[in-house]
């Protein structure tokens, strides 16, 4: 050992400014995991940010458990720090049908700016700001990976978990990693756990689906896929038609991604409710939130069973009670609006209606303007709690 847990984060982590921010993105996250582990019984992790010159002590030990947190919003704040002018900034990119009113939204608040313009800037800026994101993934998991390998007698096991737009970053990565000198036959990940997928939506070709991320073969990166989206959360649904699923791999990879689906490989959830962190409070945009969705149940056991190296018994599931746990965690209350958290899940419902155009050309289009309308809602929502 150790077992690494890659912890890759999605959009919003910087600054309005592109100063460092009080509180590290991870902090939450981090939380999360280390309160699954506790309720499995596994070791205290040990958290990895930046990634040392030499293994932590302990390292040694076949139950040590390092978390990674993984970090590129800095691309992103690079371009919010020399942005004088918003509107001005974002038209320099030169964003193809990219409308007025987008940019003007987008510019608007700091809400829109800190989130919504971290997906633009990854899915436009293909010289820079994805490369430039690419390679800060890469350097984090490779860095740790190597480290893990001048603990004597090491066998390595590592679990990535993405959320939201790291999902896209991260799929963009991995195609990168099978095929990188550096990583070779290293190795896999044993489990690879997808929160608020928006990859099919961002990088719009098979890619999505196809080697070496398909679980099952060989060859692949992953051995283990979990997909998740919260019921109340738009984001997974920005082109409904297009969401991550199997079923939409193609006529390619169609038949082996509903085949790995149905031998228990790759596993869809869905998660309700909203958490927190013991001593944090929950707030009704963490339907969107890294840690509320690490803290689900469903989620929360079978990352614990991967750090825990396998399945659990009868007997261990029993007396972890993750439901109990969970039911123990600060839950959301809406002070304003009692039933503001059921709104937003029938407004997400309501935004999952959209069918998709008769015209093949705009079946990858419009995914922007649905951000944009979705980051309302959530804004939205939180003005009533």
């Amino acid at each position: 050992m150790p077992t690494i847990v890659y912890l890759v984060h999605g959009m919003g982590c910087g600054t309005a400014d592109g100063k460092p921010a009080g509180e590290a993105w991870s902090a939450a996250p981090v939380d999360a995991v280390k309160w699954i582990a506790k309720t499995c019984k596994l070791a205290t992790p040990m958290v990895l940010d930046p990634v040392p010159a030499t293994p932590p002590a302990g390292s040694d030990d076949p139950k040590a458990l390092w978390i990674v947190p993984v970090s590129y919003h800095s691309v992103f704040d690079d371009f919010r720090r020399t942005a004088i002018d918003r509107r001005a900034a974002v038209r320099r990119l030169g964003v193809a049908g990219l409308l007025d009113a987008q940019i003007d939204q987008l510019a608007s608040t700091d809400f829109f700016w800190t989130k919504c313009l971290d997906v633009l800037l990854w899915w436009a800026d293909t010289a820079q700001a994805r490369p430039n994101a690419t390679a800060l993934i890469l350097k984090a998991i490779t860095q740790a990976d190597q480290l893990a390998h001048d603990v004597p007698g090491a066998t390595v096991s590592r679990i990535l978990v993405s959320h939201s737009l790291g999902n896209a970053a991260t799929t963009y990565a991995l195609r990168h990693l099978g095929t990188a000198p550096e990583w070779g036959n290293v190795g896999s990940f044993a489990l690879w756990t997808s929160l608020a997928n928006v990859a099919p939506f961002l990088i719009q070709t098979p890619d999505v689906y196809a080697p070496p991320l398909l679980p099952g073969r060989s060859a692949t990166l992953v051995k283990l896929m979990d997909t998740v989206h919260h019921e109340a959360d738009p984001i997974p649904w920005l082109l409904p038609w297009n969401a991550w699923h199997p079923e939409h791999a193609g006529v390619e990879w169609k038949a082996a991604w509903m085949a790995q689906q149905a031998a228990g490989r790759v596993r869809i959830m869905e998660t309700q409710k909203v958490k927190a962190p013991m001593q944090r409070t929950p707030s009704i945009t963490d339907v969107h939130g890294f840690a509320n969705y690490l803290m689900a149940p469903e989620v929360a056991i079978r990352l614990g069973a991967a750090m825990h190296g396998g399945a659990f018994t009868a007997a261990e599931l029993a007396t972890i009670n993750m439901p109990g746990a969970c039911s123990t965690l600060p839950e959301l209350t809406c002070a304003r609006t009692a039933d503001a958290l059921a709104q937003l899940k029938q407004a997400t419902a309501d935004f999952r209606t959209l069918l998709p155009p008769t015209d093949p050309a705009l079946l990858s289009s419009g995914w922007f303007q649905r951000l944009l309308r979705a980051a309302e809602l959530l804004l939205g929502a939180s003005g009533q709690c």
